[in-house]
C-alpha cells in the first residue's frame, strides 16, 4: 500500500485515474467518495475529480484523502477477516469518509466566501 500511496500525484484524481487504481495489482476495489466539478478549482483537472478515495485490498479497507500541497494521507484503515466482517468495516469506513469529505469541502467553500 505504501507504494501505491507514494505513487499518487499531489493532485485530484479523475474517474479514469480511480479506475486505473481499481485495476492495480493487490487492489480489490477503488471507490471515489465524492466527485467534484472543475469549476473554480485551479488545482484540479478540467473534468470531474476527487480528493477522497476508498481502496479495498484483500484484508483491509483504507480511506485516503488529499490536501493540496500535502499530498495523500491514509485517514482511516480497518482490517477485516471475512466477507461478513467486510460489510461492517466497509460501512464504517465509508460513513467516516463521507463525513470527513463533506466537512473538508464545506471548509473549502467557507474559505472561498471569507475572502
Amino acid at each position: 500500500m505504501s507504494d501505491l500511496l507514494s505513487s499518487l500525484p499531489d493532485q485530484p484524481l479523475t474517474r479514469d485515474a480511480v479506475k486505473a487504481i481499481d485495476g492495480a495489482e493487490g487492489v480489490r476495489r477503488a471507490i471515489s467518495v465524492t466527485m467534484k466539478s472543475p469549476v473554480g478549482d485551479i488545482d484540479a483537472p478540467d473534468e470531474m475529480h476527487t480528493d477522497d478515495i476508498i481502496i479495498i485490498t484483500e484484508d483491509r479497507v483504507r480511506y485516503l484523502s488529499r490536501t493540496s500541497g500535502e499530498g495523500w494521507t491514509i485517514e482511516r484503515s480497518e482490517k477485516y477477516a471475512d466477507d461478513e466482517e467486510f460489510e461492517d468495516v466497509m460501512d464504517d469506513v465509508y460513513d467516516y469518509a463521507e463525513e470527513y469529505s463533506e466537512e473538508k469541502i464545506q471548509g473549502q467553500v467557507e474559505g472561498l466566501t471569507d475572502s
